[in-house]
């Protein structure tokens, strides 16, 4: 579910005491505007990873990026279980992982068919990742950033970075 950010246009003029209408009508401006903020940046969170839903429709989820930096050996689960249902883990997320420099290695599962682009941006600890033949797409600068990147096991691998774009 996305969450719209609504924008109050104020003129500058409305602002000339502080303590008269001006300011209340600001005041409120700013309370509505905080109000639409998205409290956190995930739907929810399952054995420390983080998770959005995709579809709801199609049980789909993509791993996401949340409050605490992703670290050490992370291994993504296939098939993760929110609010009684499983949901199918799709895609790795816009900016996932990125500048998680305590990251060593991620296992991505084979249900995963799409990786969004500077999902690994600057994981200056990531040393190794595997990528299953599931995926298909990748985004643009996945990986750059990450300097100690010294193993990428999947069959595949070469023909997702070095296919032509079709215009």
């Amino acid at each position: 579910m996305r969450r719209c950010l609504i924008f109050i246009i104020l003129q500058p003029h409305t602002i000339t005491e502080k303590t008269g209408t001006g300011m209340k009508i600001f005041y409120l401006g700013l309370f509505l505007w905080g109000a639409a903020l998205p409290l956190q940046a995930y739907d929810f969170v399952c054995d420390s990873i983080y998770y959005n839903i995709t579809s709801s429709y199609n049980l789909t989820v993509e791993v996401t990026r949340g409050d605490v930096k992703y670290a050490g050996n992370i291994s993504v689960p296939s098939v993760v279980e929110y609010r009684g249902r499983a949901y199918r883990v799709t895609a790795v997320g816009f900016y996932a992982f990125s500048l998680c420099g305590a990251l060593k290695s991620v296992t991505l599962p084979n249900s995963i068919e799409f990786i969004d682009s500077y999902a690994f941006y600057r994981c200056i600890g990531l040393r190794s990742i595997v990528i299953p033949l599931s995926v298909a797409r990748v985004g643009v600068g996945v990986f750059e950033g990450c300097t100690e990147l010294r193993e990428i096991r999947g069959k595949r691998v070469f023909d997702l970075f070095s296919r032509k774009r079709s215009r």
